[in-house]
């Protein structure tokens, strides 16, 4: 997936009280929020990074909130854990920030949430469907969608029951975020073929490559005919 842009920071300042920031961005990659603004997300990262710009904006314009506005700081990671865990820290405990909002990316999230969590930020509604962004409970976990798993698991058995698809192939990314697509398709007991296939990226880290020379093969074999549920850039 993408650079991930790092968190956005969102500071209040203006009279009264103590300033407050926010990280809107992801640390996996993302009010501050740590997003990916370079690397395989950065189209996700860029744009998504955008849009809460775009609504904090909008709050300043309207007088802020209490009176105070608000400052965006946006961290880069690039979907990568070592960056964000970085932004995360710088984040933390040098911008202190008092909540990250909707950081990007599956891995990125996971690393971040120890040192998150010991100085009470909380993590609210992260780019990501994984299972780990609500399990277990964590009282500074804030999510709001369906998700991989059920959404993999919901797929597959639509073309397998209603549309009566036989062989099914998965392609996974050796990442957080593909474990939770296996994970989603391997929880059925149904009467389909399957095939598991999993992508390493390249030097770069990029796995567009590995992705586009899987489907030249698969078609060399006779799967020109797929059918793709759930491909995205990864996150």
């Amino acid at each position: 997936m993408p650079r991930r842009a790092s968190p956005l920071l969102l500071q209040p300042w203006g009279s009264g009280g103590k300033d407050e920031k926010i990280d809107n961005g992801s640390c996996s990659g993302d009010g501050g929020s740590r997003r990916d603004l370079s690397g395989v997300a950065a189209t996700y990262g860029v744009s998504s990074s955008n849009g809460v710009k775009m609504r904090f904006d909008e709050i300043n314009e309207a007088g802020g909130v209490n009176g105070r506005k608000l400052k965006v700081i946006v961290e880069d990671q690039g979907y990568q854990v070592p960056k964000a865990v970085q932004a995360c820290n710088k984040l933390i405990n040098r911008d202190k920030v008092f909540a990250f909002v909707a950081p990007l990316g599956t891995p990125m999230n996971n690393a971040c949430f120890k040192d998150q969590f010991a100085a009470g930020v909380p993590n609210l509604f992260p780019l990501t469907a994984a299972r780990s962004m609500y399990e277990p409970y964590e009282r500074l976990k804030f999510y709001g969608a369906a998700s991989y798993v059920d959404q993999i698991r919901s797929g597959i058995e639509y073309f397998v029951k209603t549309k009566g698809k036989k062989a099914v192939c998965v392609m996974y990314q050796d990442t957080d975020f593909g474990k939770e697509i296996l994970d989603g398709s391997g929880l059925h007991r149904l009467d389909h073929q399957a095939a598991v296939g999993r992508l390493r990226p390249d030097r770069h880290g990029n796995y567009r490559a590995r992705f586009d020379r899987t489907l030249h093969d698969g078609a060399q074999g006779g799967l020109d005919r797929c059918r793709f549920l759930g491909f995205r850039g990864g996150l």
